[in-house]
């Protein structure tokens, strides 16, 4: 089946239509594609401060495990900018194929708790339990509440309540 979504994604890449195949639940009206997005622009002070820190180094100062950050920061920021091509169809077949493939190859659950600090985790954690005694209903109307008032976009640990 993975064989012929993909055949599917390469045959819609080469039309360069609008039409997007997106790997993963559509929770409500939030759209796998959009999560990746905003995980991947995502930036804490912490990673923007260590990430500073590791650019203000010599590569032979670095680490094998520094190295492999840098790597993951850089590879985030172009897949952040391939998802925005991707989110307007204005991408070519080899860009929809990279977004397709990092859709279907990576983990948006990972990705997200890779971007939370120790302290935005905790925080989502407490969240978690608070809306977790919320019922199906009331919790429908606070994200909804959320979305509307675009909180959603400042509190990123939020959508991670659908994945936990």
């Amino acid at each position: 089946m993975a064989n012929f979504n993909r055949m599917m994604a390469k045959e819609l890449a080469k039309t360069g239509s609008n039409v997007k195949i997106i790997h993963g639940p559509v929770i409500d009206n939030i759209k796998p594609d959009i999560e990746w997005l905003k995980w991947l622009s995502y930036e804490s002070e912490y990673e923007k401060n260590k990430m500073e820190h590791l650019n203000s180094k010599k590569i032979s100062e670095l680490s094998y495990e520094e190295l492999i950050e840098i790597c993951r920061y850089r590879k985030n920021k172009i897949m952040a900018e391939l998802f925005q091509k991707y989110r307007t169809g204005k991408c070519s077949e080899a860009e929809y194929l990279k977004v397709y493939d990092f859709m279907c190859n990576e983990s948006l659950e990972e990705l997200m708790l890779s971007k939370l600090t120790k302290e935005e985790l905790h925080y989502a954690k407490q969240e978690i339990a608070r809306l977790s005694k919320l019922s199906k209903e009331q919790l429908s109307i606070k994200i909804k509440e959320e979305h509307k008032e675009k909180n959603m976009n400042n509190y990123p640990w939020l959508i991670l309540t659908y994945y936990i």
